[in-house]
C-alpha cells in the first residue's frame, strides 16, 4: 500500500497552527483550543481534495498572510514569529480593513482553519456532536 503524500509542508503547518491558535484559543466557547489538537493530519486530508491550481492558491494565501506583518503592523517578522498580542492585532487589521480583498482573504483563512479545527474528533465531542457517520447512512 502506497503512503499518501503530505500536502502540508512543515512551514505551512506552522502557519496553520499559529493562525488557528489565535482564532480558536483555549477557554473560548469551550475549553479545548487549537493548540490542544493536531490539525496537520486534518489539513492534509482536507487539502488533498483540491485541484493543484486551487491548492497553490490556498498555500499562497497562507504564505502571503505570514509574510506581510511588516506592511500592516510595521513588524519586520513573519506572523509565526510574532508575539500573540501582535498576531491578534495583525488579524484585527485584516478583519477591520476598508479593503474588501483583505477582508476576503482573512475570511478565507478563518474558514479554512475552522474546517480543520471543527473536524477534529475531540472538538466535535466538546461541541456535543458524537454521532457516528455510519448512523446517518441508515
Amino acid at each position: 500500500m502506497r503512503k499518501e503524500k503530505n500536502i502540508v509542508s512543515p512551514w505551512l503547518g506552522k502557519i496553520i497552527v499559529s493562525v488557528s491558535a489565535c482564532l480558536f484559543p483555549r477557554g473560548g466557547a469551550f475549553a479545548i483550543g487549537a493548540e490542544d489538537v493536531d490539525l496537520i493530519p486534518l489539513a492534509n486530508k482536507f487539502l488533498r481534495g483540491f485541484e493543484p491550481v486551487t491548492l497553490f492558491g490556498i498555500k499562497f494565501m497562507f504564505f502571503a498572510f505570514n509574510l506581510l506583518p511588516f506592511l500592516f503592523i510595521y513588524k519586520p517578522l513573519p506572523f509565526t514569529w510574532l508575539k500573540r498580542e501582535d498576531q491578534n492585532r495583525y488579524i484585527e487589521k485584516w478583519v477591520n480593513s476598508l479593503m474588501y480583498a483583505k477582508r476576503g482573504v482573512i475570511t478565507a483563512i478563518k474558514v479554512t482553519c475552522a474546517q480543520f479545527f471543527y473536524s477534529h474528533e475531540e472538538v466535535e465531542k466538546a461541541l456535543g456532536y458524537d454521532l457516528p457517520c455510519s448512523a446517518i447512512e441508515k
